[in-house]
């Protein structure tokens, strides 16, 4: 300790013990705020893997149905009765469906 002052020796102590705590305490409060930066990002990046799996989820479906339609198209021909192959309303449903998933493509998830 220092030499003696007029000043009480318990105040010179817990002036002394105040710094020491707070000095000791910046490693600790450094490592929590670098992990909790890291944990943030980490939060983000998942969210964003997320949409991108849910953007590209909908562009296989959109391009499965176009698939579809074409396949579709190309068997609507008339049979030897002058009947359709295709079921009634499946190509203007799979059509709607086809248009709705575009343009959910367009405007994104809302």
């Amino acid at each position: 300790m220092s030499e003696h002052t007029s000043v009480n020796p318990q105040i010179t102590d817990a002036v002394t013990q105040a710094n020491v705590t707070v000095l000791g305490s910046g490693p600790a409060v450094s490592t929590v705020q670098a992990q909790l930066s890291l944990s943030q990002a980490q939060g983000v990046l998942f969210a964003n893997m997320v949409n991108n799996q849910q953007q590209l989820a909908m562009a296989g479906q959109a391009s499965m149905i176009g698939g579809i339609l074409k396949l579709l198209d190309a068997g609507s021909g008339k049979d030897e009765n002058n009947q359709n192959n295709v079921p009634e309303g499946t190509l203007s449903e799979l059509s709607q469906l086809s248009e709705s998933l575009q343009q959910a493509l367009k405007h994104g998830w809302g």
